[in-house]
């Protein structure tokens, strides 16, 4: 059985540029989060263009191995399209990261640097997936030159190498192969704003004590503004939990 629940916050910033949606039909679901680029103009309009398009691919989309490429696929066509249509090519970037689950089999993508965690709970829990940012930190890391658990306190974490509404020459969307979906398993999707704010160990310590998908978030949150009010710095931040039991 799936369950899930979302939130989407507008934390200390004027407007909020995430944005995020949930489909599910016939045993199927689609979940989908996005973040536009801060200090963009518009920055809410493409994070709903890119995840309105993926709900609608998955109305018509038969194909479980195509599905999660023709979200991000068409997506970025039709953000390419809004761009022209308000001359604002140079404008409206988003990241986006997806979830796809069909009865037993569970797969993701993702462009930028907005995550999709998996966790296992039971007698050994843990962090067992995370995507990789497409961003400059975290190809420093891959490099060996800076530790994980510092891209949160760097002032580049915010580079992209990769996002939506950037011309591409070709796709440049990560997306898993197919995952067999067990018992137990909890997925996560986030923007930055959500998983700056807390760190792994604090999302697996709030999941061990949480019954559903809201009481998770709800305990992961307390933690998020405790960190807002410490540090008087909070972006728009977004999050979808979803359980499999």
């Amino acid at each position: 059985m799936v369950s899930f629940f979302g939130i989407t916050r507008l934390g200390k910033r004027a407007k909020n540029e995430d944005y995020f949606d949930i489909w599910n039909k016939d045993g199927r679901y689609l979940f989908a989060v996005a973040d536009g680029l801060g200090g963009h103009k518009k920055g809410e309009v493409p994070s709903k263009t890119v995840v309105k398009t993926s709900m609608a691919v998955a109305e018509y989309e038969a194909s479980d191995a195509n599905i999660l490429d023709s979200c991000f696929n068409e997506g970025q066509k039709l953000l390419l399209r809004e761009q022209k249509k308000h001359h604002m090519e140079n404008d409206m970037k988003t990241t986006e990261v997806i979830l796809y689950i069909n009865g037993n089999t569970a797969r993701w993508g993702h462009v930028g640097d907005s995550r999709l965690y998996r966790f296992k709970t039971g007698l050994f829990s843990k962090m067992a997936e995370r995507t990789i940012d497409h961003s400059a930190v975290q190809n420093l890391v891959l490099m060996g030159r800076m530790k994980e658990k510092d891209i949160r306190g760097s002032e580049d974490r915010n580079k992209l190498l990769r996002v939506m509404g950037m011309e591409w020459d070709s796709p440049k969307q990560t997306v898993s192969p197919e995952h067999k979906l067990e018992k137990n398993d909890s997925f996560l999707l986030c923007t930055d704003g959500f998983w700056e704010q807390i760190t792994e160990k604090e999302m697996l310590a709030c999941l061990k004590r949480s019954a559903t998908p809201e009481q998770w978030l709800k305990l992961m949150e307390d933690i998020i503004l405790r960190n807002i009010e410490r540090t008087g710095k909070s972006d728009n931040y977004t999050a979808v939990a979803v359980f499999s039991r």
